[in-house]
């Protein structure tokens, strides 16, 4: 299994912009059948696609039999999604399954039957004034009947920094992905090859210096040129 982690220079910047640019192909609505082996391999998590719309850890969940190339893929996806996604989306659309964030015994949780039921995200655990829903109400919601053990193992593992905000929080939000939907960002390779580039390489301490005496981003290039201009004249 892959290390998490930022990607050194000994990976090549241009394959892990190919591997991550699949996310989009990954979460499209579309069933190839490129899509069935990886699928059916994250099955106890929820599948590939929905898998990529989670806050996952790769160091936190099981990658049983993946091939070599997904695991690349997710580990990629990991190390970026940030520069394509918004991470500071609202608890109540938190996605509850293979999040980091959401641990029992150190581990992160995916409830099948619960998933297959249409409980994917925090707001499907929350009551209409953003309290967390009584035991009675949520095996009406969830029509099944696991020990109470279960669901507050569950609610005790949210955490506490969340509860705080539900607790400011008006009404659910009712926008949430689902593992069906389509990604809402264009992720192509000169997209990811633009933001991989972005961790290694910064801009040098003079720029911030020449932006300071009112030079624009867009002059940069005919400032840098400005000595040679003038040794030729």
């Amino acid at each position: 299994m892959l290390e998490a982690g930022k990607v050194t220079h000994s990976h090549s910047h241009m394959e892990i912009a190919l591997k991550i640019s699949w996310i989009q192909r990954i979460q499209q609505n579309s069933d190839p059948g490129w899509k069935a082996i990886p699928e059916h391999l994250l099955g106890d998590l929820g599948g590939l696609a929905f898998l990529s719309h989670c806050r996952y850890d790769i160091n936190l969940i099981q990658l049983h039999n993946l091939p070599p190339f997904y695991c690349s893929v997710l580990k990629y996806w990991q190390d970026y999604r940030s520069d394509f996604t918004d991470d500071n989306i609202q608890i109540q659309n938190e996605i509850i399954w293979n999040n980091s964030n959401i641990l029992i015994n150190k581990n992160t949780i995916f409830f099948k039957q619960w998933y297959q039921n249409g409980i994917i995200c925090m707001q499907d655990l929350l009551d209409v004034d953003c309290t967390f829903l009584s035991l009675q109400k949520f095996q009406q919601k969830l029509r099944l009947h696991d020990p109470f053990t279960t669901y507050y193992e569950l609610i005790n593992s949210i955490p506490a920094s969340w509860r705080r905000t539900l607790k400011f929080t008006d009404s659910p939000n009712l926008n949430q992905i689902s593992s069906s939907d389509s990604p809402n960002m264009n992720i192509t390779t000169c997209s990811a090859y633009a933001a991989i580039l972005d961790h290694f390489f910064q801009p040098p301490t003079s720029e911030t210096k020449i932006l300071l005496y009112g030079f624009s981003k867009e002059s940069l290039t005919n400032v840098y040129m400005m000595p040679f201009i003038l040794f030729f004249f």
